[in-house]
Parts: C-alpha cells; sequence; structure tokens
C-alpha cells in the first residue's frame, strides 16, 4: 500500500479531483491503450481515497457524505463509454460536496504542529494497517506533545518545579496535570480526563503486547478520542 500524508491531504483532494475530471474530458481522444492506463491509475487511487475520506470523517462528521458518494464509484461499471458520464457525474458531486465544508476542514487541520501532523500521520497508518499496538503507541506520543504544550502554555513556572527541561513521560505529564489541575486554571475541560487516564492505561498494556490483546474496535476509539481531543478548540496551542 502507497503511504500518504492523511493530514495534508485536505489541500490537494481539490486539486485531484480536478485531474481526474480533466483526464475523463481527454478520454473521448484517447487510444485504446491510452485509457486502459488511465483506468488502471484511477483503481489503484480509489482504495486511497477511501482510506482518505475515512480519515477526514474521523476528522469532521460531514466528511461522511465523501465516503457515501465514493461509494457510488462501484468497481467495473465505469470502464465503458455509457459509464462515463455518470463516473463524470460522481467527481462533480465529490468535487461540490467538499466545497461546503473545505475552509472548515483545512482550517481545524492548520491548528496541528509539524511534529503532531507526522505522529497523526503514522497513527492513522498503523490503523489501517491493523497495528493497533503501534497504533496506540502513536496517539499517545501525539497526546504527550499537545499536553505538554498546553500546560507550558498555562503555568510555566509551575511546571519548571517538576523538570526544569521540561522532561516528561506522558503518564507524568498525565498525573501532574490531573493532580494539579488549579494550577493550570482546569485548561484542559473535564470531558477529556477519561482519554488521557485511557490512552495512558493503554500504553502501558502496549509494552505487555503479547499478554494483553486489542482488537479494530478498541483501535478505532482511541484513536477518535484522541483527534476529539486535539481538534478541540480549548486544546488548540498557537504555534
Amino acid at each position: 500500500m502507497m503511504k500518504i500524508d492523511t493530514v495534508s491531504i485536505a489541500e490537494i483532494l481539490e486539486e485531484f479531483l480536478k485531474k481526474v475530471a480533466q483526464d475523463i474530458l481527454k478520454l473521448d481522444a484517447a487510444s485504446d491503450k491510452e485509457e486502459n492506463a488511465f483506468w488502471q491509475v484511477f483503481f489503484l487511487y480509489k482504495e486511497e481515497l477511501s482510506r482518505i475520506f475515512d480519515f477526514l470523517s474521523r476528522v469532521d462528521s460531514r466528511c461522511s457524505r465523501l465516503k457515501i458518494i465514493h461509494g457510488r464509484l462501484g468497481s467495473g461499471e465505469y470502464m465503458n463509454f455509457g459509464g462515463r458520464n455518470q463516473f463524470q457525474e460522481v467527481i462533480r458531486d465529490l468535487t461540490k460536496a467538499y466545497r461546503d465544508f473545505k475552509s472548515d476542514l483545512i482550517a481545524k487541520l492548520s491548528t496541528l504542529h509539524d511534529d503532531e501532523k507526522e505522529r497523526l500521520n503514522e497513527a492513522y497508518h498503523t490503523l489501517k494497517e491493523e497495528c493497533f499496538w503501534s497504533c496506540i503507541a502513536n496517539c499517545a506520543v501525539l497526546l504527550e506533545s499537545r499536553l505538554l504544550k498546553i500546560l507550558k502554555q498555562s503555568n510555566t513556572e509551575f511546571l519548571k518545579t517538576k523538570n526544569k527541561q521540561f522532561r516528561f513521560g506522558f503518564g507524568e505529564l498525565v498525573d501532574i496535570y490531573l493532580n494539579n489541575k488549579h494550577e493550570f486554571n482546569n485548561c484542559i475541560p473535564q470531558k477529556h480526563d477519561h482519554v488521557l487516564k485511557l490512552l495512558n492505561k493503554y500504553r502501558i498494556f502496549s509494552v505487555h503486547a503479547k499478554q494483553v490483546t486489542i482488537d479494530q474496535n478498541e483501535a478505532d476509539a482511541l484513536f477518535n478520542l484522541t483527534l476529539i481531543f486535539i481538534f478541540d478548540p480549548k486544546c488548540v496551542v498557537a504555534k
């Protein structure tokens, strides 16, 4: 499977859809060999588009519309001239649906710091590859990075009393915040307390992966809870 930058894809998705639409228009004058080459390339991208739309729907539930429209592409019914018009219609609908929330989606993704983008990409990639413990580990590192930024922004001096170099593990940061909320002005919404506790517990389990099992539903839930945390406006840290 081609490994893609799922976080940055929102910025290039519309350009990709435009290119597909333009290539379809060229098919009327294409040779059989050129047309076959186009369809081969498209169906290679079809699976990746499915993953992209799945990721985006986790970031913003409105993107579920993209998954529904994408499902209309089917498997092979567009391989002939008669189905081409319908195929173009699907591409137009994808583009239009994406434009409806593109600005909000990109604004949300733009709040991520570079290190967080890299870790989020890796977490999603390992989730889809069913490397669930690796996904949990990446989610923990992602939240550790964001949590440290939040606490430093809220009360740097208090955090320095714990470690002047700000060298903390995820579990340490979780304990420092949950046991000293007043020092940080309760800066993180209370609803996220369980996410921090749960992810830290699973992170510990991941060290003993052979003794503890994890399934798709658990990994999906923890990944989605991680997204809810990092995209909560109250948990965003200015770059």
